[in-house]
C-alpha cells in the first residue's frame, strides 16, 4: 500500500465515471435521446443549462445535442433520427405541409431575428434586388423575412433574392464576404454583426409575432412514448 501511486484512486474513478456514463446517481440507465439544435444561439440557451445543471439527468434521460439545419433537422425528426427538435418555427411550417409533428413548448411569440445589411444598405426598401441570406427556404427566417419584407413595402418573392445559406455563423459569414447584401441573424450572430460595422436594417420581433424557439416532436414519439415527451 505504501508504494501505490497517489494517482491511482484518482484512475480508478476516472474509470467510474467512463462505465457510469449514461447512468443517474442510483446506477440506472438514463434513456438516451437525440435533439436536434437548428444553430447555436440565444435560443437553445435553456437545452444547454438544462444539460449542465442536471435536469436533464434528474428526469432520467441522457440527451445529444446534435447541431444541424432547420431543414435537416426537421426531415431527420420525421424521419425518426431525431426524438426532439429545437427548431419549433420550423416544425411548425412543416406542420401546415401536414407532417405528422407537434409543437410542444414555445419560448416566446417575438421571434429575436434581425435583418443585418452592408454599409450602403440602410433601410428595407434598399434590399430592393439585393441577395439575402436566410437558412433555407421554407425554413422559418425565411418565412419571417417575407413577411417582415412584405409589411416594409417589398414584394419579397419578386424584389428579394433569397439564398438558403444555412446556419447564423453561416450567413452572417456570407454578409462579411460580400457573397450576400443582407442576412437574416438571431443572437449572438446580431451582436457580432453590429461589431463588425454592419448595417441593422429592420428588426423582425417588431414587424411580426410568431412563436420563436420550443421543442418539436413527432406525433408517433407523443402516442407511443408520451412519459419520455413529459420528462423531456
Amino acid at each position: 500500500m505504501k508504494l501505490m501511486s497517489p494517482w491511482l484512486p484518482l484512475f480508478f474513478v476516472a474509470i467510474l465515471a467512463v462505465f457510469l456514463g449514461g447512468r443517474d446517481s442510483l446506477g440506472a440507465e438514463r434513456e438516451p435521446v437525440n435533439v436536434h439544435i437548428p444553430s447555436f444561439d440565444i435560443s437553445v440557451i435553456p437545452f444547454y443549462i438544462a444539460k449542465e445543471k442536471g435536469y436533464f439527468r434528474e428526469e432520467g434521460l441522457e440527451p445529444s445535442l446534435i447541431l444541424a439545419s432547420p431543414g435537416v433537422g426537421i426531415n431527420g425528426l420525421v424521419a425518426g433520427n431525431f426524438h426532439f427538435s429545437a427548431s419549433a418555427g420550423s416544425a411548425s411550417t412543416a406542420i401546415a405541409r401536414n407532417l405528422p409533428l407537434k409543437v410542444v413548448l414555445v419560448n416566446t411569440f417575438k421571434p429575436a431575428f434581425w435583418i443585418y445589411a452592408r454599409e450602403n444598405i440602410k433601410s428595407p426598401l434598399q434590399l430592393k434586388g439585393k441577395k439575402l441570406a436566410v437558412s433555407s427556404l421554407g425554413g422559418l427566417s425565411h418565412t419571417l423575412a417575407r413577411l417582415a419584407l412584405k409589411n416594409a413595402g417589398l414584394d419579397p418573392d419578386r424584389e428579394v433574392v433569397m439564398i438558403a445559406a444555412g446556419t447564423t455563423d453561416i450567413r452572417l459569414a456570407a454578409l462579411k464576404s460580400t457573397a450576400v447584401d443582407a442576412a437574416v441573424l438571431n443572437a449572438p450572430g446580431k451582436f457580432k454583426a453590429k461589431k463588425a460595422g454592419l448595417n441593422e436594417v429592420l428588426f423582425i420581433g417588431e414587424q411580426i409575432d410568431s412563436l420563436s424557439g420550443g421543442v418539436a416532436t413527432t406525433s408517433e414519439l407523443i402516442q407511443t412514448r408520451p412519459e419520455t415527451v413529459q420528462r423531456f
